[in-house]
């Protein structure tokens, strides 16, 4: 609960303890207005893309955001001013880079992790702009006299691309949300690329390297690397931390992801997995060899032993 807590407190406690300011502050200002007294010209909360795309292991932070975002639509419609920006991931924040607290590296090796995230990334200057165009758009109804600010939207979401590409990434659940429909392109070659950085797990990449196994035990191994490298993405860890002697639900892994992760070795390896064999006690190891025996992709093993 202490963890739950140190995200949502600052964002919900926080937020709300300003809006009831405000609102004693706005009330006092409406009593005073004919003496020239003016009431809150703007309310920004600094919200965030998590809050509308979700984001693996950080519920809690989603869920701040998504109090922002509500809090916003609360306070107009009770004719307060207020607005929720939904800043994307700052890819120049000094978050990343040598010499800081992140665990992530640069912003590369960052979405390397979270590949979903790579179309709503934005930078400082983006952030501010977004901020100043508020600003601006508050001052001028201000300005005017006007007592609403329907003219500037309530929620705005910063920093997402037009086209939203689909690959081989099991975080990337974009196609699965349907308010992303219209962004989303409809096949992995409309993005030039995008299987190039992630030759192990992207889709032709994975058909090179099996190709290349002599024997089921190369198979085993290749396959054994490509699920260790799922559930590092899938969790949020470095790929030396998957031991392949574990299973995967000591990692985390529920039955919303083992159905992801079913449906990307049916599809990719061509073989027939359940989600029961997924969630099953058995290690890493033993799923990579049962995967490997049943994949079409090593029939020619299985032919040669017949002979």
């Amino acid at each position: 609960m202490d963890q739950w807590q140190a995200a949502t407190k600052p964002k919900i406690q926080g937020s709300w303890n300003l809006h009831n300011l405000t609102v004693q502050l706005s009330n006092h200002k409406a009593e005073n207005r004919k003496e020239g007294g003016q009431g809150l010209d703007f309310f920004i909360l600094m919200s965030s893309v998590s809050g509308v795309i979700g984001n693996s292991a950080q519920a809690n932070y989603c869920a701040g955001n998504t109090f922002e975002d509500a809090l916003a639509h609360y306070r107009r419609a009770n004719g307060f001013p207020a607005t929720s920006l939904n800043i994307g991931l700052v890819s120049d924040s000094s978050h990343f880079g040598r010499g800081t607290m992140s665990s992530y590296g640069n912003v590369d090796e960052y979405l390397a992790m979270f590949g979903h995230l790579a179309p709503v990334t934005v930078t400082t200057e983006e952030m501010f702009a977004s901020v100043k165009m508020v600003l601006t758009m508050s001052r001028s109804r201000s300005n005017s006299g006007q007592s609403t600010s329907c003219d500037i939207p309530t929620q705005l979401i910063v920093g997402i691309s037009d086209r939203i590409p689909r690959h081989e990434d099991l975080l990337n659940r974009w196609p699965m949300d349907r308010k992303f429909d219209h962004r989303t392109a409809s096949d992995v070659a409309d993005s030039p690329g995008q299987g190039a950085g992630k030759q192990s797990i992207g889709k032709f990449g994975i058909q090179e390297m099996m190709a290349s196994a002599k024997d089921i035990g190369d198979a085993r191994r290749y396959v054994e690397e490509l699920l260790r490298k799922k559930v590092a993405q899938a969790t949020g860890i470095e790929v030396d931390s998957v031991d392949a002697e574990r299973s995967l639900v000591t990692f985390g892994i529920d039955s919303l992801k083992a159905t992801e992760i079913r449906n990307w070795v049916t599809k990719t390896l061509k073989s027939e997995l359940s989600v029961f064999d997924i969630l099953s006690p058995a290690p890493i190891s033993a799923l990579s060899l049962t995967i490997s025996t049943r994949s079409k992709m090593f029939d020619k093993f299985r032919d040669s032993k017949d002979d």
